[in-house]
């Protein structure tokens, strides 16, 4: 089991252009079925919240889709 949780509080005060912040966890489970075969599984999750009037750079929005499509989370 692997598990990651980033918090991150990016105000114009310490050198930001824009206020925002942003909650982004991660849980993947591996699981050895026998045989050579390992099962794996994975969940991701994030949060983005400007603030003081502000917004989120498009270069910190998060994105999903593969290799033919790609969606922002607006």
């Amino acid at each position: 089991m692997y598990q990651t949780v980033e918090v991150a509080f990016n105000p114009k005060a310490l050198g930001s252009n824009v206020n925002f912040a942003r909650l982004r966890a991660q849980q993947a489970y591996y699981r050895n079925m026998g045989k050579g075969v390992v099962w794996a599984n994975s969940l991701r999750i994030g949060i983005e919240q400007p603030f003081a009037n502000s917004r989120v750079p498009v270069s910190e929005l998060f994105f999903s889709g593969g290799g033919s499509t790609l969606r922002d989370s607006r």
